[in-house]
């Protein structure tokens, strides 16, 4: 999968930098009640030595330097350290960069693990997706992998694999993600030679911590044609949930093709993302058994054949299978197509707001602790973003009314609009009144010092 740089860069001491993103966010975990939860898990050397930082104090500094939008952990030394709103949180010091450094380097794969099951406790108790499970909707959950580039000897575990514009060494970065309410269900870690054919089981066991079983049956777990594999689908079924891939053997969509190139099918239009309309035949087979080796390498599923036209007189087919009853021909194939602008958005936002070309440390565990507090934080920010309108940029005196709200625009784009929206935060020690002085009196400044001032969810005991 090709990486998308970051063209961002770091704020200027004299930008009017301040710290709304991270302040508001720590505020939120704080009405959540997170902070108890952060004093069991270590993070750094497992001895029981005392040291300079408690373990929630370290997670508090990992996740005000993600939140803050900076480009990797060093820029925190700049813009963070001096900062009285982010060292009331810890006591009045905040961590050198090579203090985070080290204790990434020295994470152990049981505190990776505890990170990842923190996650996972998080979204099952304070995550959106309940709202649509509860509405009798289905809830789709997008699961992908995402090469990330790793050149250099001082990478652990990291193998080759389809990473960038070709072959290359680095790691495959794991996502549950949950599309009508843009929240991380489960993000880790694997070496670059791993393919969703054979994490699939680890992907479900972390979906599984989220959601019950009584549950499940409302679950619509949708994938690429790694998924489609007869021992994905058979796990899928295992767990409860339904599914939703291309089907990824080719012996059997060609036998597919045979069976249905005689028959009169269905047709559509179909227009792409680059806006070119082609027509669409389709083909529903209800029943159809998939077979390999072995005895118990059997399962039946509904297929669903598609054969796209293009204009240049090509033809593309598609074999779609899932045990959806109801979604079928034109609305299976909107369904599946949906994928590409949530799981996508996500990957590509959070590779360039979190700059996951840049945060690097020689430790595998600690690379894994570092994705499950990026995927804690990325769903703090959507719940501490609700509610929130922000006006156009192209035309900042638009009337309330036209404001656009925040978790329609782009994660990076916010945290750079935070960053130099001029506000000065300062806060004299945690808990204190926190304050907030406008330095730009602009219609953007104001609105963040209005968010600031008013609590966005009345029932949580947000301070400050």
């Amino acid at each position: 999968m090709q990486s998308i740089c970051s063209t961002s860069t770091s704020p200027q001491p004299s930008s009017g930098f301040s710290v709304v993103f991270p302040e508001r966010i720590l505020s939120y975990a704080c009405g959540l009640q997170l902070f108890a939860s952060w004093q069991h898990l270590q993070l750094g050397h497992p001895s029981k030595r005392s040291t300079s930082y408690r373990p929630e104090q370290r997670i508090i500094a990992l996740l005000a330097t993600l939140a803050s939008g900076l480009k990797g952990i060093a820029p925190s030394n700049t813009f963070l350290r001096p900062n009285s709103a982010i060292k009331a949180w810890l006591d009045g010091r905040f961590p050198d960069q090579g203090t985070i450094h080290r204790w990434l380097s020295q994470t152990t794969d049981t505190q990776a693990a505890a990170l990842r099951s923190h996650l996972h406790q998080t979204v099952h108790e304070h995550g959106r997706f309940w709202q649509v499970l509860w509405s009798r909707h289905y809830l789709f959950v997008d699961v992908d992998g995402q090469g990330l580039v790793a050149r250099g000897q001082r990478f652990e575990h990291a193998k080759d694999g389809w990473l960038g514009d070709g072959i290359d060494h680095g790691y495959q970065r794991y996502v549950c993600y949950a599309a009508d309410t843009r929240e991380v269900l489960d993000e880790f870690l694997a070496s670059g030679n791993k393919t969703l054919m054979s994490q699939m089981p680890q992907l479900l066991s972390g979906l599984d911590a989220v959601i019950p079983r009584k549950y499940r049956h409302r679950v619509v777990v949708r994938g690429d044609s790694h998924m489609g594999t007869i021992g994905n689908i058979r796990d899928i079924r295992t767990h409860g949930y339904h599914y939703l891939c291309p089907l990824q053997s080719w012996s059997a969509i060609k036998r597919l093709r045979e069976k249905v190139c005689h028959r009169r099918g269905g047709w559509f239009m179909d227009q792409d993302s680059k806006k070119n309309v082609a027509r669409v035949q389709f083909w529903v087979v209800p029943r159809w058994l998939l077979s390999g080796k072995g005895r118990s390498r059997k399962v039946v599923v509904r297929a669903t054949v598609y054969c796209r036209y293009e204009a240049n007189g090509k033809r593309e087919w598609t074999v779609l299978v899932s045990d959806l009853k109801r979604e079928k021909g034109v609305r299976l194939w909107q369904r599946y197509h949906e994928r590409g602008g949530t799981i996508e958005e996500y990957n590509d936002q959070a590779e360039r707001a979190y700059h996951l070309e840049v945060i690097r440390t020689s430790c595998f565990a600690g690379l894994n602790a570092l994705h499950g507090l990026i995927a804690v934080c990325w769903n703090l920010t959507q719940w501490a973003l609700e509610g929130l309108k922000l006006p156009p940029k192209q035309s900042p005196q638009a009337e309330p009314a036209k404001w656009q709200e925040a978790l329609k625009n782009d994660l990076e784009g916010l945290q750079e609009r935070a960053a130099h929206s001029g506000l000065r935060l300062d806060r004299s020690k945690r808990g204190a009144v926190l304050e907030v002085q406008d330095t730009a009196q602009s219609v953007e400044s104001a609105i963040w010092y209005r968010w600031l001032q008013q609590p966005i969810q009345l029932r949580l005991p947000l301070t400050g």
